[in-house]
C-alpha cells in the first residue's frame, strides 16, 4: 500500500511538472553544531505564537 501511494504521489507531481531531487549523503558538516541546534530547537515553545481560534476543547478520560 505504501508503494502504491508513493507511486500515485510521484505520478501526480510528474503531471504537475514538479521535479524532486533526493540526496543520500548527509549535509551535516558539524555534528556538534547540529546537536546544539537540535537542543535549542527543543526549547522553543510555540504556545505563545499559536493563538486558538475559539474555546479550547479538552478530552476527559472515561472510566
Amino acid at each position: 500500500m505504501f508503494e502504491k501511494n508513493q507511486q500515485a504521489i510521484a505520478d501526480y507531481l510528474e503531471g504537475r511538472g514538479v521535479k524532486i531531487r533526493t540526496r543520500t549523503d548527509s549535509q551535516v558538516s558539524s555534528a556538534a553544531g547540529f546537536n546544539s541546534g537540535y537542543e535549542v530547537g527543543d526549547k522553543i515553545s510555540l504556545h505563545k505564537q499559536v493563538q486558538p481560534q475559539g474555546d479550547l476543547k479538552q478530552l476527559n478520560e472515561s472510566l
